[in-house]
């Protein structure tokens, strides 16, 4: 035995010598026949092993092979992790490499006899973030691929899978607008394992996540799995409607509309609007529908996508009794007043009082604002 093997023997790590390393990187692994005793010894600093480092590097054909050979002689290696708790898996689904892992699955599958269990609890190695592969592969949605080949072999029903943020790798997907793989996911895992109605404490639900991203193709898909998360709140009270309408975004307003018209009547809790950037008074907090938010910001095209598809929620008065055209006036948007006062059926809030007698036409007056001349002549004022 050299001098390099009785090393490795007696201290685990860091070691790993430049020229076993560069035969990792290749796939080469006859230098390695001298060590077979303790391949699980030969590590980097970080405590790559020899398959971690062949990894890392570009792979060709003769990959399988090396890998193969290395599984072979020390079945640890397949699952063996370094300092940050990364398994060979875990390298392959950061660098989506689908034939990475789904050569490294084979060889679990092989090793265990086609122990279903045991092949699943490799799948579910956690790392010091307590991420699992799926995790890591679920931010990236060129690693769709890799989370096909996890899915294949995981519990539909499985629900143990979040990190040390306590996120699920659908919330990753999600949050890196990764939909070929929410779409995976979806299909896969049943609603309760999936934790969607799990509330994140700052944000709110994994839907609340997706309107935030604008992304209407993921919203699309998980009102399909589940219909009802357009009507959950979080802990403000906030719908994802809501959400929408404070971004101003009319085609995720739309989205959603479509799915449950109804939601455009919910009111939020108590919340103090100053704190979100939405002008009103400073210091107020009020009981709102997303009607009230989108004319309070000036978004015009989400007004219009409200009262078009809900025209009733347009009788609904905030805990002052403002209607939405209180909320338009504070916006300064003629264009938007225009669009609310010219629709017929609306004409009657501009005389719409609130709780303290005072229509949106007093509002103009006490807040110095110049009525528009289309209200002169709209109502002969």
């Amino acid at each position: 035995m050299s001098n390099a093997s009785k090393r490795c023997l007696h201290k685990r790590w860091p070691y790993m010598e430049d020229d076993l390393k560069k035969a990792a990187e290749e796939g080469i692994f006859d230098p390695f026949n001298e060590h077979l005793d303790h391949l699980d010894c030969i590590v980097t600093q970080n405590g790559n092993t020899i398959l971690h480092v062949h990894l890392c590097k570009s792979l060709g054909k003769k990959s399988e092979e090396f890998m193969r050979r290395v599984v072979g002689n020390c079945p640890k290696l397949l699952t063996q992790q370094n300092c940050d708790g990364n398994a060979p898996l875990h390298i392959a689904a950061r660098q989506g490499r689908t034939d990475v892992a789904e050569e490294l699955i084979r060889l679990a599958d092989d090793l265990h006899g086609g122990n279903v269990e045991a092949v699943r609890e490799m799948l579910r190695k956690k790392n010091k973030k307590e991420e699992t592969a799926l995790h890591v592969a679920a931010r990236n949605d060129k690693s769709v691929g890799v989370v096909k080949a996890i899915l294949r072999k995981e519990d539909t029903r499985f629900d143990s899978y979040v990190n040390d943020s306590l996120e699920t790798p659908l919330e990753l997907a999600v949050e890196n607008s990764c939909t070929h793989i929410v779409a995976e996911l979806l299909n896969h895992f049943d609603s309760q394992s999936l934790c969607l109605e799990v509330l994140d404490v700052y944000i709110g639900s994994v839907m609340h996540k997706a309107v935030m991203r604008r992304n209407t193709e993921i919203v699309r898909l998980l009102l399909e799995k589940e219909s009802g998360l357009a009507k959950i709140e979080n802990d403000i009270g906030w719908t994802p409607l809501h959400i929408a309408a404070l971004e101003g975004c009319s085609s995720m307003v739309s989205t959603l509309l479509d799915k449950d018209k109804s939601i455009a009547c919910i009111t939020t809790g108590y919340v103090d609007w100053t704190a979100l950037h939405i002008a009103a008074p400073r210091g107020f907090k009020h009981v709102v529908t997303a009607l009230h938010i989108a004319a309070s910001r000036g978004f015009k095209h989400v007004v219009n996508e409200i009262i078009t598809k809900c025209p009733e929620c347009c009788e609904i008065t905030d805990d002052r009794g403002w209607n939405v055209l209180h909320f338009a006036v504070m916006s300064e948007n003629d264009e938007l007043l225009k669009i609310i006062l010219e629709n017929s059926s609306l004409a009657y809030l501009i005389i719409g009082k609130d709780n303290a007698g005072h229509t949106p036409v007093h509002l103009f007056k006490s807040l110095n604002i110049p009525l528009p001349s289309f209200i002169f002549s709209l109502f002969k004022i």
